[in-house]
């Protein structure tokens, strides 16, 4: 029982992590988000649908995210994770281009929300996985027809394949030898 619980800590430990995340139509009006010429950051990286970037952000930057080959009439969510270790607050907001209805991109700005006890280390670098996803009728991510895939391969093995040997298996009466 007490290795049970240990495996259990094990994997508990790999998913110490945060997640922020915003749902968006990628046709918004302009109240919806911040205009492009407000935002004073260099793009950085493209974000597109099903692509994702690891990266670390150096601390008290704000980071904008260009959008690209994202569909007018379609929803989307973007994802940034990071580790529980580093405590940090991200900001996201969506941003416009000037007299138009669609989001040209994404602006995180990440707060630092601890204290170090080492000097000179007051505010560390966050290392961050950024993902933008179409959302699937506007709310699950199309990633879960991948799960749905897998669950109902595992349903009809189970019904087809390994439930009838097994019933096989359970009920032949066993022959005893003597």
């Amino acid at each position: 029982m007490l290795s049970v619980f240990f495996v259990c800590l094990f994997f508990v430990s790999w998913v110490l992590g945060n997640t922020e995340k915003a749902m968006f139509a990628a046709k918004a009006s302009n109240r919806d988000c911040l205009s492009l010429d407000e935002v004073l950051v260099e793009p950085s990286h493209v974000l597109s649908p099903q692509s994702d970037i690891v990266t670390v952000w150096p601390a008290n930057q704000s980071f904008l995210y260009p959008f690209a080959h994202v569909e007018r009439e379609r929803r989307y969510e973007v994802r940034v994770s990071y580790p529980a270790t580093t405590p940090t607050d991200i900001q996201i907001d969506l941003v416009c281009k000037r007299d138009t209805d669609v989001i040209y991109g994404v602006l995180f700005v990440p707060t630092y929300a601890g204290v170090s006890n080492q000097p000179d280390k007051d505010y560390p670098s966050v290392p961050v996985h950024i993902v933008l996803e179409p959302l699937l009728f506007g709310v699950v991510h199309e990633g879960i027809l991948r799960v749905l895939a897998v669950i109902g391969g595992a349903l009809i093995f189970g019904t087809f394949v390994a439930y009838p040997r097994l019933q096989a298996l359970l009920l032949t009466p066993s022959i005893k030898q003597g």
